[in-house]
Parts: structure tokens; sequence; C-alpha cells
């Protein structure tokens, strides 16, 4: 792995239903570790939708307004359901767990035993999730200690810090693993607190005072667009603590929340989402190479999972409202336009998905690779070690080859020729790149045949005649010249 250390939660359950997959099929299918992560999305949200005991109006609203929340992700992640990316994930997640604190009036071992698991699952799906976790696990405990009495004695004490318990334990398992393991993690440095401080005092260096910049220009002139209203991230921010003061203030009013609990539901998650995205400039100036954090690499995606955490939230408390409308034509009437306009706002992107456009789309994006792969592994040890050449667009294909095709390592060409033609002469020469060729490697395989290949590296051919796109070449260890294989 890239990044061995990366909690494995998503992983393990994408892991066990391949293995049942082929137990039952008895063949690997790619496409089953996406229906993975869409499944257990799903699984997540399924508590929300339940009808028991409501009249039939109540559940057609439960229903039609529990729609949005498959929606939601596509606002912060266009790609959700076509990629692997976990954040999309821990946002859904870190969503249902403050909303079921907020929204579940039966609050018994089942509902302990949900939020216990969110808050391990976020903990062992990415390094981040414990800090939704500890926030969730912190509702949690002061809404069970505000029902007093009621809900606490002596001996439902660990009932009251399970899903702390949970959080501790899935991360001491996890970080055993590691030690066991000798895996080193990864982005693990330690906030550089001061400075921080003497950055926003004015006084850092030129590095952090950059970063600082953009920071601030980031969370101010990057918006968020539902049709056509944008929302800047400090706007989204502000929007989110004033929907959940007002709304935690309903709930306590019809007897839903205790005070406490309804304080809580109303502060934390706020907090959580706020100081999260305030502490990205400590993250990048503390943990990222200079050139990632000077242009706040994946800066979108991070903050992604707190709004998504937010709006799934938000959709929830909304749901509770809407539900609770005495007069039954407007609350469906209420719920189904909440659901239309949230649907027609992302309409465009669910008729990709539904469409099928996208399966097409990634047929004909594998087509090329896969024909690449199987002449490589058709042809070649597995501790081969092979040059891809391509042009710049394709450096995509080097990480799925890899996958597809490993133990054998490869390198991308860009590395010593670019894929446009160099007319600077500074460039290394056909008896340079043989030597290099001789010396690191067994085959070269072609993705596609790039200018500066077929111009000034033609005669690293034996037969020029055989330089073409999707073709594997071999080496030959004394001339350093190419030969094909297939």
């Amino acid at each position: 792995a890239v990044f061995p250390s990366y909690p494995p939660a998503m992983s393990l359950f994408q892991y066990m239903l391949e293995k049942i997959n082929i137990l039952v099929t008895g063949d690997f299918s790619e496409w089953k570790t996406y229906y993975a992560y869409q499944l257990l999305v799903v699984v997540i949200l399924l508590p929300f939708i339940k009808t028991k005991g409501e009249t039939l109006s109540k559940k057609i609203a439960n229903i039609v307004l529990w729609v949005p929340l498959l929606i939601a992700p596509l606002y912060f992640f266009s790609e959700a359901f076509c990629s692997l990316y976990i954040d999309p994930f821990l946002g859904v997640v870190g969503g249902c767990g403050f909303a079921a604190i907020s929204l579940t009036k039966n609050k018994d071992w089942l509902y302990t035993t949900y939020i216990s698991m969110l808050c391990a699952t976020l903990t062992l799906a990415k390094d981040v999730g414990i800090y939704l976790a500890l926030f969730i696990a912190g509702y949690y405990v002061i809404d069970r200690l505000s029902y007093k009495n009621k809900l606490i004695d002596e001996k439902s004490i660990f009932t009251t810090i399970a899903p702390v318990l949970s959080l501790i334990l899935a991360k001491i398992l996890w970080k055993v693993e590691l030690a066991l393991t000798d895996t080193t993690p990864k982005f693990s440095e330690p906030f550089d607190l001061a400075g921080t401080i003497a950055t926003i005092n004015g006084r850092g260096d030129d590095f952090q005072t950059t970063v600082y910049n953009n920071f601030i220009s980031a969370i101010t002139y990057r918006y968020i667009y539902i049709e056509r209203m944008g929302f800047n991230y400090i706007l989204v921010m502000v929007l989110f603590a004033v929907a959940f003061i007002v709304i935690h203030v309903k709930l306590f009013d019809k007897g839903a929340l205790k005070k406490a609990g309804a304080i809580a539901g109303a502060v934390i998650p706020s907090v959580a989402i706020i100081f999260y995205i305030m502490s990205m400039f400590p993250l990048y100036i503390s943990r990222f190479s200079e050139e990632e954090a000077t242009n706040l690499a994946s800066f979108d995606r991070y903050c992604g999972i707190m709004f998504l955490t937010g709006t799934v939230l938000l959709l929830l408390l909304l749901k509770e409202l809407i539900c609770d409308i005495k007069n039954k034509c407007n609350m469906l009437l209420v719920a189904v336009l909440m659901t239309t306009f949230i649907f027609h706002s992302k309409a465009e992107q669910i008729g990709y998905y539904t469409s099928r456009r996208l399966v097409y789309d990634s047929l004909n994006f594998r087509k090329g690779v896969d024909t690449l792969a199987y002449k490589i592994n058709s042809n070649t040890p597995e501790d081969a070690c092979i040059l891809l050449v391509g042009d710049d667009s394709d450096a995509i294909y080097h990480p799925i080859l890899a996958t597809i095709s490993k133990p054998r390592s490869f390198t991308f060409s860009d590395i010593y020729f670019s894929a446009s033609k160099d007319e600077s002469g500074t460039g290394l020469s056909v008896g340079d790149m043989k030597e290099i060729l001789a010396s690191n490697y067994e085959y070269v395989a072609i993705y596609n045949v790039t200018e500066n290949l077929s111009v000034n590296y033609k005669n690293l051919f034996e037969n020029q005649n055989d330089i073409s796109q999707l073709s594997l070449y071999g080496v030959d260890k004394e001339t350093g010249s190419l030969y094909l294989i297939e």
C-alpha cells in the first residue's frame, strides 16, 4: 500500500464482501468494491427511515425526505458514487452520529450500540475520523447525563461511556496492529502551534505567511453552489451554527431533548465543523510539503468532510421538523418540494449515474489500460521493472497498471524525458537513455507514442516500425535497445 498506516475500516468491509463474492462466484469483481462502499453508506442511513408506528402520511414524508440524504454527498464530492475516497463516507457517518443523538426518542441498547459502532467506525476509517468520533461521543455523554436518574444509575455507567470506550478500543487495536507490523504512521507530525500563532500575529516566515494568506482567501472566496445561489465557506459555517441553534431550541421546546442535551446539540456540531476547518492552516504548515501547503492540496476535499457532516445533520433535523407539521397536506407538500428542489439542483449529476454513462465512460477509460496490463502480466515475471511511456494525461494509468500488475515495479517516463518534442538539446541523449534502460529496466510499456519518443528517441528501438501504442518491449541488457514482445 502507498500509505499502509491508513486506518482500514472501509477496506476491511470491501475485503469481506469480495471474499463472500469469491466464495460464491469463484472470481474477483472490481465493481463490488464500489458497491460495498455504497452499501455501507446506505446501511448507516437506514435507521433514519424507520416508520414503525407512524401514520401513513408521516411514513410517506419520512421516505420522501430520506432521499436527499443520498444526494447530499454530490454537493461536496462530485464523484462520491464512483470513487473510493473515504471522505464522503466520513461526512455521512459524522452527520448520522450527531443526528441520532438529537432525534432518537427511544434511547435503548440499540441506540447505544449504533452510536458506539459509529464512533469505532469513524476511528478506523481515517485518522481524522477520531476527531469526529470524540465530538459525537462527547455529545452522547452530555445528553445521557442530562436525563439523570431516568437513564443513569450505577449499573448503567458502562452504557453512558460506551461510545468513548469503543473509539478508544478501536484506536488502541489499530496502534497495536501498526506496532506489530512495524508500520510507521504517516502525517503524524505535531502541529506547529508556535508558527501558527506567530503567523496570525504577523510574524510568520515567508512560507507560513503565504500559506496563511492562501488559506484566508480560500475560506473567503471559494463557494458552494445550490442552483444559482453561492455560499462562501465562512458563510456556510455561520449558517450551520445558526440552523443548529434554532432547531435545537425547537427540539427542547417540544421536550425531545433536555436543556443540557439541547445546548450540546446546538454547540458541539458547530464547534466541530468550524474548529476543524480553521485548524487546516496549522495542519498545512506542519504536515505537508511546501508545494502542497502553498497550493492548499485537497483543501476542498478535507473541508467537504465537515460540510457534508453538517449537511446530513441539517437534513435530518429538517426532516424531523417537517414531519411534525400537523396538517398532513402541508407536511407532504413541504416534503415533496424540499426533495424536488434538492433533486433538481443535482439532476445532471444524478442523470450521469442513472443513465449508466458512468459505466460506459469507465469501460472506455479502462479499455486501453486493460489491454496493456494483459500483455504485461502474460509476458513478464512478477519481479519485473518496467518503464511506462505516455504523455502527461496518461500519468493516471501509472498507479492503475501498478495495481493490476502488482507486484511488478513501474516508473513513468516523465522522470527521464517529456512527452512533447525537446528542441532545446538539453535532454538525455539516446545513448544515455539506453544506458539507463540496460541498468534499471527489463521492459518498456508504451501506453501512448509521445512526440518526443517518436522524434528524439526512435533510435532506442531495434525496428522503428514496431513503435506503437499499447505495446510491450524487452530491453536488451547488452545494448539497451528495445525489441517488440507483443
